[in-house]
Order: structure tokens, then sequence, then C-alpha cells
């Protein structure tokens, strides 16, 4: 896509920045208040947390190399190698983390300087679902707006269905967001988490 620059580049960047502070809203309403209750499986705990780190990691702090970079020192982030790697890029060059926490283990990657990824197996479809349909609609209420499609993929040996969100702040498109959820058995993952910048 073309670049803008002067003000109009200006402005797309306040917007930016300004939706980035809405994720940290939207962030502490829609995962705080599960990630309190003791009630909560396994398989739900490690839908909070995974959903939480894509968040952090992938669209508050990716679009900000220096920030990214500090984000994957953290305690748990284990950078694979090119071959480990290489299952989770699909053909493209990028990089992978493995990060085992306290209630979850997932991959993440990047593709570049526009693409994050989080993989993960044993999360709760319901929940994850829930906290990523429940974030969206939380911006909506600061003024972003989002449109959904749907899209399954049937074969002998998998079963995914892709949910893709198109996020924009105040009419410009700033984020892709994209869920997908394959069947028990069907994958290396269970669900992916893809958030991808656009750029204007």
């Amino acid at each position: 896509m073309r670049t803008v620059s002067g003000q109009n580049g200006a402005c797309s960047y306040k917007i930016q920045r300004l939706l980035m502070r809405k994720f940290v809203a939207a962030l502490l309403l829609s995962v705080s208040p599960f990630a309190v209750c003791a009630t909560l499986k396994p398989s739900e705990l490690a839908a909070v947390q995974v959903v939480g780190q894509s968040v952090q990691g992938c669209i508050m702090n990716f679009p900000y190399p220096e920030k990214f970079t500090n984000w994957l020192a953290q305690p748990g982030f284990q950078e694979l190698s090119s071959i480990d790697a290489a299952a989770y890029l699909g053909g493209y060059s990028g990089s992978a983390w493995s990060v085992q926490l306290e209630n979850s283990r997932f991959v993440l990657t990047n593709f570049g300087a526009n693409v994050c990824s989080v993989f993960a197996n044993d999360l709760d479809e319901s929940m994850t679902t829930n906290l990523v349909v429940g974030f969206l609609d939380y911006l909506k209420t600061q003024g972003a707006t989002y449109q959904l499609k749907n899209v399954t993929t049937d074969s002998a040996t998998t079963l995914l269905r892709t949910t893709s969100y198109a996020v924009s702040m105040e009419g410009q498109p700033v984020m892709n967001l994209i869920l997908t959820v394959a069947a028990p058995g069907g994958a290396k993952f269970q669900v992916a988490l893809t958030a991808s910048k656009v750029e204007t």
C-alpha cells in the first residue's frame, strides 16, 4: 500500500498511537476479570494468558522494534532455531520463540515488520473466542470499528475455522486480526492469533 507523508502521515501515526492506548485499556477490562477468577479451568486460564500475551506482544509492542525486543527478553521466552521455526513460518522469512509461562505454552512468530502470530494448544475454544470478541467490542465503544468474515476450510486431515477482523480507527485501517481454530489433532496448533499491521 502507498505510504503517506507530511500532515497525513502524522495524523496516521497519532491515530495508531491512540489506538495502542485504547488497546491497553481494553486488555485490562476484558482479560483481568477472568484472570482473578479462582474457578477457571486450566484450559480457560491458558486462554486468558495466551490472548493477553498476544495483545501485549503482537499489538502493544510489536509495532515498536525496541519495545518488542525488550518484551521478548522476559523469562520463559526462548528463540527457536531456524529449523524448528520453519514449522510455524509457512515458508516466510521470520523468527519464532517458544514460550512457557505459568498457565500456558505457545509459540510466537514474526514475519518481517508487519505480521506477528501466536500458536497454542490446550486452550478453551469458547473462552478464547469470547476474549477476542470482547476485546474488539470494547474497542468499538472507544471509536474503533471492525468488519468480520468467517472462512472455513475442510480437508482430509484438518478442519480450520478462520475468523478475520479488519480494525479501523476514525476511518483509518490500522490492523487485521485473524483467529484460527483447528480441530483437535488436525494441526500442529489448536489456536492461532495473528495481528498484521496495516501500512497507510
